[in-house]
């Protein structure tokens, strides 16, 4: 393998190393209010309710 092969695979693998580490770093949780909650389950027991009819 030639020298600017290496470096280009540890260019390409630093990079996506460095992009997951950012992503983990800046990922916060959602702060979401209770009624906001309960929209959120609802709507997953209307769509739970459709799969079950198909």
């Amino acid at each position: 393998m030639s020298w600017y092969i290496v470096l280009l695979i540890v260019f390409v693998l630093g990079s996506l190393i460095s992009g997951l580490l950012m992503l983990l770093r800046t990922a916060k949780p959602l702060k979401l209010t209770k009624e906001q909650l309960q929209q959120i389950h609802q709507r997953e027991l209307e769509q739970q309710a459709k799969d079950d009819d198909r």
